[in-house]
């Protein structure tokens, strides 16, 4: 509907547009109007469980990676 290329492989996809931000600190989430989606095939879909099981054991040292970007990104907004 909006133009986006929707990942053939995937099992289900959606369409929003954005209709605002909102500031979280070293966050900025953005609010969207799903205008369109569907299931494009059977199958599992992928969850933080399903991925954690499968990534190797060095790839798991994201949450150090996501804690220190976060620092950083507080760091540069002035928020300690």
């Amino acid at each position: 509907m909006t133009g986006c290329p929707i990942l053939a492989d995937a099992l289900t996809y959606l369409e929003a547009r954005v209709v605002d931000t909102l500031d979280a600190q070293e966050l900025t989430i953005c609010l969207g109007d799903v205008v369109a989606g569907g299931r494009q095939r059977d199958g599992q879909p992928l969850t933080l469980a399903l991925l954690r099981e499968h990534l190797p054991k060095e790839w798991l040292e994201w949450a150090i990676s996501r804690d220190r970007q976060i620092a950083d990104a507080r760091r540069r907004r002035g928020l300690g």
